[in-house]
This record gives structure tokens, sequence and C-alpha cells, in this order.
């Protein structure tokens, strides 16, 4: 949790293993919901793996305290530790 002014923000996380595909708002004012689909990393990886390839890069970019009009909209310029991305570099051996 990340307190800040006085305001507590958090990521729960109740559920993991089992893929999910849902609908939500990513933006405030956002015309229409968008599609998320949430896999494990397993889920992810398992198939490259059994393929052959090999991770070879990782990344977890998290974005910059930013405040007032910079900051870009949604609740990720609230969470600065937790990286809203996982990137990967997947190669097959030679």
């Amino acid at each position: 949790m990340v307190e800040r002014d006085g305001d507590v923000h958090a990521v729960k996380v109740s559920r993991y293993l089992q893929p999910v595909a849902a609908s939500g708002i990513a933006i405030l004012g956002q015309p229409v919901e968008q599609p998320y689909f949430h896999r494990p990393l397993q889920a992810l990886f398992g198939p490259a793996f059994e393929a052959g390839f090999v991770l070879n890069g990782l990344a977890e970019p998290a974005f910059a305290e930013m405040d007032g009009r910079d900051a870009p909209p949604g609740p990720w310029n609230r969470f600065h530790e937790i990286p809203p991305v996982l990137v990967t570099r997947l190669l097959r051996p030679s």
C-alpha cells in the first residue's frame, strides 16, 4: 500500500492461476469498455519454452512520479513501485 496525502492506494490480488477474460474501463470517460485477458506467467511462457525458446531478457518498467497537469489519467500515477507491464525477450538458440 502507498499512503500519500492521507490517501491509501493498493492493488488487491485475489485470483492469479486461472485465466480470466473481463471487460472494464481504463480511462474515465472512455466510450466503450475494453477487454482484459489475465493469464498466469506459466500460461504465457509455457508454450514458448516447449517450442525451444529461452527467456534472455526481462524488464519491469514503472511510470515516473508526476503530479498535476503532467500526470497521465488513470490510477497508475499512484503506483510508482508496481510496474503495469512485464517486458520480456525470448530467443530460440541455434
